[in-house]
């Protein structure tokens, strides 16, 4: 695996408040299993903003209101921090999801209100974040157009939001990804407003979704998108910008098998990303795949798959 290889992994059932010692003891299993997996990169889903700044944990009850972790989850520093033990050098929380626009709405509404700056309880409670959950940055995985009313609009709607959220993320030393499926413009739009004011790209990469409703997506197509976009974006290498990730129950065999096929990946792709541990974990428990199937498998999977494919850029290039 090349050092520079981003290699990621939605992780979406470390939400227990107050486990019970069995339910911890499973949820340290999964951060065991995780942090010798060959994933690089964590990203946790998903989180959700009150009205009022406050942040949800999936359907649970606050995670982090006021800039301070609830007590319902102080188990979980303790497994981020097991997780950042292994191979994952990178742990970063989504926002937002299908019907999830209310998040987007919330935050729109406290920078009007607040700005971006120490006074929006989103700064306090994003700081809290970094400084008690170990996280590095912010996956926006904004699915415009999927709430029912009020929250309902155009991707256009959300445009000075997300531009104005990933300038907060990054005042506070937080990466941000984009998580698209859908709308390239809207995202590249957005791109380019945030390079244009900052004159540097303030966005790490997108997490492209090749599944559910992006599943007639492909990393090459996306690549295109950035590469023939008339504005500048400040994005020197598209090729490893774009990180696409596939579903379980796709089997590593499958995702291997994309990761390695030119006619869908760009020569240079250095990542990919997987939806989601749990489905892993069923799979590891149902044997649907193969036997003894592991979480290692499906990075792996993503990592030969690369390899096979630079192997094949470069036999014909010679």
């Amino acid at each position: 695996m090349s050092s520079g290889q981003n290699i990621a992994v939605y992780i979406n059932n470390l939400d227990t408040q107050n486990p019970t010692p069995q339910q911890l003891q499973q949820l340290q299993g999964y951060a065991s299993d995780l942090s010798s997996s060959d994933f690089t990169t964590g990203i946790l889903w998903a989180l959700h903003v009150d009205a009022s700044g406050d942040f949800i944990y999936n359907d649970g009850g606050p995670m982090i209101s006021g800039g301070q972790l609830q007590s319902g989850l102080s188990d979980l520093p303790g497994l981020l921090a097991t997780i950042k033990g292994g191979t994952v050098n990178k742990l970063l929380f989504s926002i937002g999801g299908w019907t999830c626009e209310s998040d987007f709405v919330h935050i729109g509404s406290l920078i009007n209100q607040y700005g971006i700056g120490s006074e929006n309880p989103l700064y306090q409670n994003f700081q809290a974040l970094v400084s008690q959950l170990y996280i590095d940055g912010i996956d926006l995985d904004l699915e415009a157009g999927s709430s029912p009313p009020p929250y309902g609009h155009q991707y256009s709607y959300y445009t000075d939001t997300v531009v104005q959220l990933t300038q907060m993320l990054n005042s506070l030393g937080l990466e941000v990804t984009f998580c698209p499926y859908t709308a390239s413009n809207f995202w590249l739009n957005c791109m380019a407003e945030i390079y244009q004011n900052n004159q540097q790209q303030l966005v790490n990469w997108w997490n492209l979704q090749c599944y559910a409703g992006g599943g007639g997506n492909t990393q090459a197509q996306w690549v295109g998108y950035i590469q023939n976009y008339g504005s500048p974006l400040g994005i020197n290498d598209p090729a490893a910008f774009v990180v696409p990730g596939y579903s379980t129950p796709d089997c590593p065999s499958t995702i291997e098998s994309n990761f390695s096929n030119s006619q869908i990946m760009a020569a240079g792709i250095q990542g990919g990303f997987i939806w989601n541990y749990g489905g892993i974990v069923a799979d590891e428990a149902s044997q649907t795949c193969a036997p003894n199937n592991s979480t290692k498998d499906y990075a792996d999977a993503i990592i030969n798959g690369i390899a096979q494919l630079g192997t094949s850029a470069r036999a014909k290039a010679g």
